[in-house]
């Protein structure tokens, strides 16, 4: 460095040396011309990168090879970690099922198949079916094995507890040659996902609720007879009058979360959810046989399992479908035709009034023949727009059905 007395500060002394070294850190060389290859500081980072991607690499090309040199299909040894399954020896002979699973469960939740929703348990049997005294066990956590190996090895069970089980871990052995048809075909991830749900509820924790507390379900209403399904045959449109009718009064009771008509049920069923059990309450203190529609009411609190709801049969759809393929082939139905005759004779009469007061008002024979026609034509300007709102209806109702 050396010191600037105008300045008054110490600056870098620019020598040759210093201007080396200044371009050399930028790339360059000592005479000025450039480095092809200047001096990194990160060429540990780039090699270990390089390291790096060509493992990537190496593990693909394995798994690819793996793949592709498929192992033949065969007997394999189940994971021991992941087995839940026990084998269990020296059982009373008159065991049945349901002690078997009861004895089971003392130490796990037993998996339960998600088609059939039978226990997993097998009691093995002879020829004649008769129980041979072991039988196999399927829990649903593996922890469950661990905990049967300890409390269950060696117990006593029987009517004088007079047979000392045995337990132990499950293992299966090949027997002849392997058949390929004989293997369990893969569940479908829609069945796999819902037996994963049901256990998560099984599993999961709930607190006890409060001494005195209602339930959940006690803050919905089953009203019956409030109706005649065959009614909705002939007068579709009393549905809703039904659903705003019950809504109307039911409102004055609490907040109605929900209420749901079954159309097709034949008690004639409403459903209703109140936003509090209080409300539901009120409503089967006040309507509980009161007269609705010149019939008597029922109204309950509901169980909580009771399904409402009616599936309509292939024959009624087709009788449906039929039915209305007659109302689209008519074009209306009479009440419809009625209305648009009356509405043609409305329009006709205004036409005849539009024709008078032109009379009075001193028009001429020409005049009013004009404007007669005019009424006319704007009268059947009206129809034709009348008879495309009703085929946008039909339509649009048959791409709903």
């Amino acid at each position: 460095y050396e010191w600037d007395t105008n300045r008054r500060a110490w600056f870098p002394k620019l020598d040759e040396n210093f201007m080396a070294q200044y371009q050399m850190n930028y790339g360059f060389n000592p005479d000025g011309s450039k480095n092809l290859n200047p001096v990194r500081y990160d060429d540990g980072e780039e090699e270990l990168a390089r390291d790096r991607e060509r493992e990537r690499l190496q593990k693909l090309e394995e798994e690819e090879k793996k793949k592709k040199e498929k192992r033949p299909p065969g007997w394999f040894d189940a994971d021991v970690s992941n087995n839940t399954k026990v084998y269990v020896s020296k059982l009373p002979d008159t065991m049945s099922d349901q002690e078997f699973v009861d004895l089971m469960q003392k130490c796990g939740l037993v998996l339960k198949d998600a088609e059939t929703g039978e226990y997993k348990v097998k009691l093995y049997r002879d020829k004649d079916g008769n129980f041979k005294g072991d039988a196999l066990c399927t829990y649903i956590k593996v922890e469950s094995v661990e905990i049967a190996l300890q409390i269950l090895d060696g117990a006593c069970v029987g009517p004088v507890s007079s047979h000392r089980i045995k337990v132990e871990r499950a293992t299966f052995q090949m027997k002849g040659e392997y058949n390929a048809s004989l293997k369990p075909k893969k569940k479908k991830k829609k069945l796999l996902h819902k037996i994963q749900k049901t256990q998560d509820k099984l599993f999961a924790w709930h607190p006890e609720p409060l001494r005195g507390q209602r339930g959940k379900h006690e803050n919905t209403v089953i009203i019956r007879n409030a109706f005649e399904p065959s009614e909705f045959d002939v007068h579709t449109e009393k549905i809703l009058t039904h659903t705003e009718c019950l809504r109307a009064q039911c409102s004055s009771f609490g907040t109605v979360k929900k209420l749901e008509l079954y159309d097709r049920h034949p008690a004639g069923v409403v459903k209703i959810v109140f936003g509090e059990v209080e409300a539901a309450d009120l409503c089967i203190a006040s309507m509980h046989h009161r007269l609705y529609s010149k019939r008597k009411l029922e109204v309950e609190v509901w169980d909580g399992s009771e399904n409402f709801k009616v599936e309509e049969t292939a024959e009624e759809r087709e009788a449906r479908l039929k039915k209305w393929d007659e109302f689209l082939m008519q074009g209306g139905t009479a009440a419809d035709k009625k209305e648009e005759g009356e509405g043609q004779a409305k329009e006709g009469g205004s036409g005849k009034n539009i024709a008078r007061d032109s009379f009075k008002q001193g028009g001429t024979a020409a005049d009013m023949k004009e404007k007669e026609e005019q009424a006319k034509a704007e009268h059947s300007l009206k129809n034709i727009t009348r008879d495309s709102a009703v085929v946008d209806d039909a339509s649009s109702a048959v791409v709903d059905d």
